[in-house]
């Protein structure tokens, strides 16, 4: 099996933010620019940022179902169930320093 990797499509860039990093990709993607893929690449590291957060703190570690509004109701729901505990949390907080006051 001796494929030649320039008959696949890859997109080279850089990142300047931490320092000079080269990053090659190979992609299906033929329409798009380097700067395109790597936009892509970006968004979805914080895609997976986001659900591994989902996953260690909130209890609701499955989506039952697989149409796209289903996914959509669980992640809003996951939402509003991490922002309702942190809700309490802080007003729990609040009130027990006033209570040692």
């Amino acid at each position: 099996m001796s494929k030649n990797l320039s008959q696949y499509p890859w997109a080279t860039f850089r990142k300047t933010k931490t320092g000079v990093k080269r990053l090659t990709i190979l992609t299906s993607y033929f329409y798009l620019t380097a700067k395109e893929i790597a936009d892509l690449y970006c968004c979805r590291w914080k895609i997976e940022i986001f659900f591994n957060w989902m996953k260690q703190h909130l209890k609701s570690k499955t989506f039952y179902g697989k149409s796209q509004n289903e996914v959509y109701n669980k992640i809003w729901i996951a939402c509003l169930q991490a922002l309702i505990q942190m809700k309490y949390r802080h007003e729990k907080e609040v009130s027990s320093m006033y209570k040692g006051a």
